[in-house]
């Protein structure tokens, strides 16, 4: 569990990574809430997210997500 100061330094800003692709699987929405898995895949790892989002006055923010990773041999 991390804090988001903490998670956002785990990240540099730039362009995609080469050979790196995402993809949206599928998004549920109820009224101001929703949620969404993504599915990204790097030469080296795929990724599988699953994000919780609330609709606030200004946008849909992220509050939550899990994670799982799978190195590629």
């Amino acid at each position: 569990i991390f804090d988001r100061a903490t998670y956002l330094g785990f990240f540099k800003p730039g362009p995609p990574k080469e050979n790196s692709h995402g993809k949206i699987i599928s998004i549920d929405v109820t009224g101001p809430i929703a949620s969404a898995k993504v599915e990204l895949e790097t030469p080296k790892w795929s990724y599988t997210d699953y994000f919780n989002l609330m609709k606030l006055k200004d946008g849909w923010f992220i509050v939550d997500k899990i994670s799982r990773s799978i190195a590629k041999e």
